[in-house]
């Protein structure tokens, strides 16, 4: 006797009000042996209607719960396709560092720096000149001592941003361009970096914690009026930045302290001294922080320098033009002088600068014999000095540090070509 165990398989499809038209061929398994039995298609009444339709309902119901199943799963399996693609575009969209360079620690070699700065900014901007499509970021890091509260590396910072996105013909957007704050090391820093447009930010790498930046207050000592006249007292005065009280002690190399010791200021007799320097000391600014200036003066009838810089805006420059007509209109006895001096790159600079000096001077109405202006010859970044001297005395001389045969001529306005 062969023990038989049929498995019916039924089908939704083929039901009717009436009955079932078809037949079923149910599966049958004997000792292990999987076959097929074909029976006669058996005949259904009204009253297993109900019940064969719960049972397709209940198989159909099971489908879609393993349906449903199967699209979350597959759902995950693509987000998680998606973050590690992600992740894996972020890391090859990192920017490359083009360059580093360091800023001075002293505020008085700020020309070095911006010497320095602007050969490695014209470098930066032949490279970018093929790179369409490229994102920019200028990194500075703020000095751990910072003197006067003033930021050079956010300056220039600042500076290659604009020279990048709008004075230069490259094909960097100004928005592809972006400035960002490093943090604080031992000296001021520039980074250059460049990467793809979508690329992530470059990875920072301060040294110091904010916690310890130290800003310190500037001392500055300066003369009131240039030290013509032998016989007259020489007066030297202090000052802060940020604006502060403070009390000064003051030294002189030479000649007799007659008024000011304990303010900021100090009144000197020469006594016949040909050069006197004064030392300024206050209290209260602790170290790392200088807390001394000192400034030296010629006695007699000798040039002075009242002021000197490189490239200015028009605005600034216009400012520092009024202080020396001041200066010159306080006394008959004294003249100026504004040396002019041209850049390396360029030997039509002169023209310009005389121009503006001149339209300026004439704008204020101001005589014309009073103020000399002389070309001084050539300078890497060209600039002004500003001069007063005693009517009579020998004025002064130029001082330029490029030979006019290493100046770069103007360039020439190209010639069409004839067909």
């Amino acid at each position: 006797m062969i023990f038989l165990r049929c498995l019916p398989r039924l089908s939704t499809r083929g039901f009717t009000d009436t009955g079932y038209a078809g037949h079923k061929t149910p599966t049958c398994l004997a000792a292990g042996i999987i076959f097929r039995v074909r029976f006669p298609a058996p005949k259904f009444t009204d009253d297993m209607l109900p019940e064969i339709k719960a049972e397709a309902e209940h198989i159909a119901f099971n489908d879609h719960e393993v349906s449903t199943k199967k699209m979350k799963i597959l759902s995950y399996l693509f987000l998680l396709i998606g973050f590690v693609s992600s992740a894996f575009g972020q890391q090859q969209a990192m920017p490359a560092k083009f360059d580093e360079f360091t800023l001075s620690s002293e505020y008085n070699y700020f020309f070095d720096d911006e010497v320095s700065f602007k050969e490695r900014l014209v470098r930066f901007q032949k490279y970018l000149k093929n790179k369409r499509g490229s994102r920019v970021y200028v990194v500075y890091y703020r000095p751990r001592i910072l003197s006067n509260s003033v930021d050079r590396g956010k300056q220039l910072a600042d500076r290659a941003q604009w020279e990048i996105g709008y004075e230069s013909p490259i094909t960097i957007k100004h928005d592809d361009i972006e400035v960002v704050q490093g943090g604080i090391r031992d000296q001021g820093t520039i980074e250059f970096w460049i990467g793809r447009r979508n690329s992530l930010p470059p990875k920072l790498s301060p040294t110091f914690q904010p916690s310890e930046a130290i800003d310190c207050h500037s001392l500055y000592v300066s003369l009131q009026n240039p030290a013509f006249d032998r016989d007259e007292p020489v007066v030297f005065i202090a000052s802060v930045f940020p604006k502060a009280d403070f009390k000064a002690n003051w030294k002189v190399s030479s000649g007799l302290i007659l008024d000011g010791q304990g303010a900021d200021f100090v009144k000197v007799d020469p006594q016949g001294a040909e050069r006197i320097t004064a030392t300024a000391t206050v209290d209260g600014i602790q170290p790392p922080c200088s807390n001394s200036a000192i400034a030296t003066a010629d006695i007699g009838p000798k040039p002075y320098l009242l002021d000197e810089y490189g490239g200015l805006p028009n605005s600034d420059l216009i400012g520092r033009l009024d202080l020396l007509m001041a200066a010159v209109s306080s006394s008959r006895r004294v003249k100026g002088e504004i040396i002019i001096y041209g850049r390396r790159s360029s030997s039509n600079t002169f023209a310009a600068s005389m121009r503006l000096v001149q339209n300026h001077f004439r704008f204020r109405r101001f005589p014309p014999g009073r103020i000399a202006i002389t070309e001084g010859g050539y300078r890497e970044d060209g600039g002004m000095q500003l001069w007063l001297y005693p009517e009579g005395s020998m004025g002064p001389q130029p001082r330029p540090t490029v030979d006019k045969q290493f100046v770069r001529p103007p360039a020439g306005r190209k010639k069409s070509r004839k067909r």
